[in-house]
């Protein structure tokens, strides 16, 4: 259900309601109409609303600055703007040099469709299928039986991949059709005058030529190739400029019979290697090097050292010399890579050593992958993000080093890190020491395994600058700094900043808190409450009049709600950044408010 607040009066002619001071001289008057009983407003205007905008599923964050135009044309110069901003604000702002136009965002599912959330404010801005005008429905898809052939919306989007440049989107929905389109924000992107509409098919590349849906889906570095992975554990690689398939990987059998499904896709960072790591339900990765294999080839390396689904892959190092691999078998394995020579056809590693090398003819060499650590976590892993810059902030860590940020089955964020060792023999290569808990998230702001846990973890870059809790301190520019989003089970989606400046434990564990709380469904609301703002008082306990000392910062509204769950929503009016409050083991039925506002 939505949250609406702020509606504006008007009249039967549509015509905003304006209440004017009388005059002096009219004193006597004033009070006799005062005193009737006062006119209410027939019609109302919505000021913004708060509906669901993620169900559950794939959820990604832009990696640049956003997009243009996701609210559309005519709400652009609206959006982020105080509803009390003076004209001469207004007057102010339009002689101004026009500011770069893009909006941070998250794309996540929605009954059958993708929602653009605004990562910033954290409302949905728009959807795909129906654009800007879905903001203003109740979203209530989730009714639709899946079993019910005749219902099956055969355009609902079940998969989805942003390509690096943020602009092309490629959808799969659940008659396996693959489409492409543009989110530049110019006039082929979105349908209506205003940009309002749903967006537009740029182009329809056909069948996706699975047998079973397709469940995972990675774009490459350069932008160029994406890769789609299915129940029966195929793998294709599409080239997006074409619109061809340019190679087909399919699994062999697993120990438990038959094909494994694909679990997760991941490129190699570097963009003059094509390799793609494929991880699978039986706990195989592969990794494929798409220039030397042909279609339908073997895998270039195969691991077999987890025992349920790989979920997170990752590669690591200047060099990405270090491979990364966690699932839910509970460990978290790391790999070291290097090239060694390849025996000849025919030959064994004895009669290698033996028989020189032929002039004129250069020794084959293959990339090998040599598992070094295990490490037991007691936790299904269901997000792991590689924190490259992490040492910026922090000191104590080397940028040699190795450090992940975990979360899963138990709902709470980890930090690991892992040193590099040198060795003294100029023979041996480098390696990694065990992986070390060195951040965690705090108990109070922790999702918890009895309600679900974590289902992903994203990393947000400096170029989105979503951080919140020194935006006032900085003239209202929100941080810099890399932050963690955090997804339960509840579709709440939560940020953690990694400002440098969090509290150390006794253990020298550094505590992550959540700055803020985007909530993606909010279910059936049971009651909710306006919060006074509390009054601003100096250290005497005397109150301040805010309009004279501009120095004293007003704190938002904000709004208690309840829903059905064991938590208590704190939405800011305007901006609807949600604070979680915690402490309740069951559902909250009921809501009151002190008048003072404190309580």
């Amino acid at each position: 259900m939505a949250i609406v607040h702020e509606y504006v009066p008007d009249d039967d002619d549509g015509n905003d309601i304006v209440a004017t001071a009388p005059d002096l001289s009219q004193e006597d008057e004033f009070n006799k109409n005062n005193m009737s009983a006062p006119t209410l407003s027939k019609s109302w205007k919505v000021q913004s609303s708060h509906v669901p905008s993620y169900a559950g599923g794939k959820i990604i964050l832009c990696r640049g600055k956003g997009a243009r135009h996701i609210y559309g044309l005519k709400s652009d110069d609206d959006e982020g703007r105080n509803i009390n901003d003076d004209d001469d604000d207004d007057n102010e702002k339009r002689n101004e040099k026009p500011k770069e136009d893009l909006t941070p965002f998250l794309l996540a599912q929605c009954g059958g469709d993708l929602s653009f959330i605004d990562a910033l404010r954290g409302t949905k801005a728009r959807t795909v299928r129906n654009g800007c005008q879905s903001v203003d429905m109740d979203g209530d898809d989730d009714n639709v039986d899946d079993d019910d052939d005749e219902n099956l919306d055969k355009d609902a989007i079940t998969c989805f991949a942003l390509a690096p440049n943020d602009v092309d989107l490629i959808t799969c929905t659940q008659s396996s059709i693959l489409r492409q389109y543009d989110l530049s924000g110019s006039a082929e992107s979105y349908g209506g005058e205003e940009r309002t509409g749903p967006c537009k098919v740029k182009r329809v590349l056909g069948r996706s030529g699975h047998d079973l849906p397709v469940t995972v889906m990675s774009f490459h570095r350069s932008g160029v190739f994406f890769a789609t992975g299915s129940v029966e554990g195929s793998v294709r690689v599409w080239d997006l400029r074409g619109g061809y398939i340019t190679h087909s990987f399919r699994p062999g059998i697993s120990a438990r019979g038959g094909a494994s499904a694909v679990t997760a896709l991941e490129w190699c960072p570097d963009t003059e290697n094509l390799h793609l790591a494929v991880g699978r339900e039986d706990g195989t990765v592969r990794v494929h090097d798409l220039r030397t294999e042909e279609k339908g080839g073997d895998a270039m390396v195969g691991m077999h050292d987890h025992v349920s689904a790989v979920t997170c892959m990752a590669w690591a190092g200047k060099r990405h010399e270090w491979f990364v691999t966690a699932g839910r078998d509970a460990v978290i394995n790391t790999w070291s890579i290097h090239e060694e020579e390849a025996p000849r056809e025919g030959e064994t590693p004895k009669k290698k050593k033996k028989k020189k090398t032929e002039k004129g003819k250069e020794t084959k060499r293959k990339i090998v992958y040599k598992r070094i650590r295990t490490l037991p976590i007691y936790e299904q892993i269901e997000g792991m993000c590689l924190l490259q810059n992490y040492h910026m902030s922090h000191p104590s860590v080397e940028q040699h080093d190795v450090v992940l940020a975990t979360a899963g089955s138990k709902g709470v964020v980890r930090l690991w890190k892992a040193k590099r060792i040198e060795s003294d023999n100029p023979d041996q290569r480098p390696t990694l020491s065990n992986l070390t808990c060195i951040g965690e998230q705090l108990p109070k702001t922790a999702f918890g395994e009895e309600r679900g846990g974590y289902m992903s973890l994203l990393l947000t870059s400096h170029r989105h600058r979503l951080g919140q809790r020194d935006a006032k301190d900085n003239g209202g520019i929100p941080s810099s700094t890399e932050e963690l989003i955090a997804v339960d089970a509840e579709h709440n989606i939560s940020f953690l900043p990694l400002i440098g400046m969090n509290k150390i434990s006794a253990d020298n564990k550094e505590s992550l808190d959540v700055d803020r709380t985007i909530i993606g469904h909010n279910d059936e609301i049971l009651d909710l409450r306006i919060l006074p703002t509390p009054i601003a008082r100096d250290s005497n306990n005397e109150s301040i009049d805010t309009k004279q000392d501009e120095s004293v910062a007003c704190r938002p509204q904000k709004i208690a709600v309840a829903t059905n769950s064991a938590q208590v929503r704190l939405f800011e009016v305007g901006s609807y950044s949600c604070e979680v409050l915690d402490g309740h083991t069951d559902t909250v039925l009921a809501l009151d408010v002190s008048p003072c506002g404190r309580y």
